[in-house]
């Protein structure tokens, strides 16, 4: 299909890694992920027209609390994400805030985890306001993340090996109160 979106769709980028997962270099891996992604916006005022102003805020590195088995099922038959996929959005969204980002300011958020050699199929097309998470850290210590916004924010959960398409995608998928967007 195509976009049918008017407007600015203001995205917020956050990486993070798993434990085991550690990126070699922060920041070339960091410049990757944006160097790639930062396609997006081009493409989506080119569809659109102008109509569609993407902008894209990144975060810097995010530690996860676990490794990548406790975010990523990576059975033959699955290779994906968690579902539900609570514990990594919770601490994707507290490092995020933590870094100063404001949830209110964004109306999509995607969370793209360093897999290193591993492959997680991206899901996107789900929105919430709360992220919350209760369980424990590697070590045995409590974890406790309660994170609220104001409104809805459309998701993804993607590697940090996806190409840009892959990104625009699952973008496409999210639906807001200021925007829609048809599959792409």
């Amino acid at each position: 299909a195509g976009v049918s979106a008017q407007g600015t769709i203001r995205a917020l980028i956050v990486l993070c890694y798993p434990q085991d997962r550690v990126p070699g270099n922060l920041t070339t891996a960091r410049t990757d992920v944006m160097t790639e992604f930062d396609h997006a916006p081009t493409y989506y005022d080119q569809v659109s027209y102008g109509d569609t102003d993407l902008q894209l805020t990144y975060t810097n590195w995010i530690a996860l609390t676990g490794n990548y088995a406790d975010y990523v099922d990576d059975s033959p038959d699955k290779q994906n994400f968690i579902w539900p996929a609570d514990r990594i959005l919770a601490e994707a969204a507290q490092g995020a805030v933590d870094q100063g980002n404001n949830l209110d300011d964004f109306i999509f958020m995607a969370v793209v985890m360093n897999l290193g050699v591993g492959f997680a199929r991206a899901w996107g097309g789900w929105s919430q306001s709360n992220f919350s998470w209760n369980g424990t850290d590697l070590n045995g210590n409590a974890v406790n993340i309660n994170v609220t916004a104001s409104h809805e924010l459309g998701l993804t959960t993607i590697g940090e090996n996806a190409n840009w398409g892959r990104f625009a995608h699952e973008l496409a998928h999210i639906k807001h109160r200021d925007i829609l967007i048809s599959s792409v």
